[in-house]
């Protein structure tokens, strides 16, 4: 069962400074590029210098990736980068597609030719990162191109949800790029810019719910097979 999937969304955020942030991002890009791998130990002395702060602010930053579903922390063991399990991951993919869905049709068409503009260029960006594997630039364009296209919903409460649910599908799926499937990613671009210039709606829901699932989906049956021959899950 998932732990508390809302309550990121439903509460208000953690006050916490710059440092604690810059802290969470850095380890929740490790996490998503999948240097830091699941159930892996996060060692708070080893963190504690590598990020130059102390432990009290190294301890907020890591409850606040708990908050998110992306760590673990057990009374007397410390933290871990979060596992999911099979029926967690096929919830959240679930979730995710309808959510993709939702955004894309409670979108504002049509878009105005400036928007267009700055996608086209994120989407340049993005294909040339790839084009050189820095997988690091490759995914926060990728997450920029998709944050623009999320800011065209016009319903806050299916923004939130989709931002939530991709954070979890992105921690689930780093060990995907190992695959090279986010190399698809600027062929999927191009599609759904073209589907915004024709304002074509459904041809938006197509692509943000059924294509863009497509690597979530091939991972998901690829896990199946592996827990197939596995005793147990793991359980987090």
């Amino acid at each position: 069962m998932i732990k508390s999937t809302l309550l990121p969304i439903m509460i208000k955020a953690f006050q916490i400074s710059d440092d604690v942030f810059s802290i969470v991002e850095s380890i929740k890009e490790d996490i998503f590029l999948g240097i830091l791998k699941p159930r892996e130990r996060l060692v708070e002395l080893s963190l504690s210098e590598k990020f130059n702060v102390n432990r009290s602010k190294l301890r907020k930053a890591l409850m606040e990736l708990e908050r998110f579903g992306l760590v673990i922390i057990e009374p007397n063991k410390g933290a871990m980068v979060r596992d999911f399990t099979l029926n967690e991951i096929e919830q959240i993919i679930q979730m995710r597609k309808l959510l993709e869905e939702q955004a894309a049709r409670s979108m504002s068409l049509p878009v105005t030719a400036e928007f267009l503009s700055d996608l086209m260029e994120l989407q340049k960006q993005h294909e040339a990162a790839v084009t050189k594997e820095d997988m690091r630039n490759a995914f926060k364009l990728n997450k920029k191109f998709h944050d623009a296209l999320h800011n065209l919903c016009e319903n806050p409460y299916v923004v939130d949800l989709v931002k939530y649910f991709t954070t979890l599908l992105d921690a689930i799926n780093s060990r995907m790029l190992f695959f090279g499937l986010i190399k698809n990613s600027p062929i999927t671009h191009l599609k759904i810019i073209s589907a915004l210039e024709n304002e074509d709606r459904d041809e938006l829901v197509y692509l943000l719910s059924v294509v863009k699932m497509k690597s979530a989906d091939i991972y998901y049956h690829e896990m199946r097979k592996w827990w197939a021959n596995e005793e147990e899950q793991p359980s987090f």
